[in-house]
């Protein structure tokens, strides 16, 4: 199953929601609203996506809980595919060459046309999966061995990094650089920023300093070690 958390721009999932039909999607999907719902009502959805409409998850809608009320609902995926209201899928049937590189324990993402056209610097973190690029998939089995599809005690930052320090720079994480799903992000000029944009707010802040102190725990460490030891042991078995 396929996400695509939104907020605020109901223009802008409708292009993303149009451009995965066209390019050949046709997984089922969920479009979490978070916030104001006016317009996304007015949506024409395909008939195997789902219209998620102020869903309360840990008192507010949010980023993270999109993805908890996703898994929660959902357990037994094969897969979970995750996109932004400004990723639009570019490469014809891109969702189902990305979901069968993932299979049950990869950590999936492609080019995007952002972070992939920046320096090499920046072009070797995404090829090293220490930064995700756009059309993100994961493996059930990846998601359930660590229980969670976004970190508890998160509500929008550092979901990412989360699974980047998990994944990146072991077998887990893939890039694909022949796929792409365009990130357009406000600092490509390609849209205005809002205020989803806002990394100022004080519980972003409160996301990324949670996230630092965590990802230094023996808890943490912990983690990484079994849920690469389940996967190698998935591959051996």
């Amino acid at each position: 199953m396929w996400l695509m958390t939104t907020k605020g721009r109901p223009l802008a999932a409708e292009r993303v929601v149009r451009m995965c039909w066209t390019t050949g999607m046709r997984q089922n999907a969920i479009m979490f609203v978070d916030g104001d719902p006016k317009g996304y009502d007015e949506i024409s959805l395909p008939d195997n996506w789902g219209l998620v409409i102020g869903a309360n998850v840990n008192h507010r809608g949010n980023l993270a809980g999109s993805k908890q009320y996703a898994f929660k609902r959902f357990p037994d995926e094969k897969h979970y595919g995750w996109m932004a209201d400004d990723n639009y899928p570019q490469t014809q049937d891109w969702s189902y060459i990305i979901e069968e590189i993932a299979g049950a324990w990869h950590l999936v993402h492609c080019k995007d046309n952002f972070v992939s056209e920046m320096d090499y610097a920046n072009k070797e973190l995404l090829y090293r999966t220490l930064n995700l690029g756009g059309g993100i998939c994961w493996g059930g089995d990846l998601i359930r061995s660590v229980g969670y599809w976004a970190p508890p005690g998160i509500i929008q930052g550092s979901i990412d990094w989360f699974w980047t320090s998990l994944c990146g720079d072991t077998p887990l994480g893939i890039y694909l650089h022949n796929v792409t799903v365009k990130h357009d992000n406000w600092r490509t000029g390609r849209r205005a920023k809002d205020d989803n944009d806002n990394l100022e707010k004080d519980f972003v802040k409160k996301d990324v300093a949670h996230m630092t102190a965590y990802l230094k725990t023996q808890g943490f460490a912990e983690l990484k070690e079994r849920v690469l030891n389940e996967y190698h042991r998935s591959i051996t078995a």
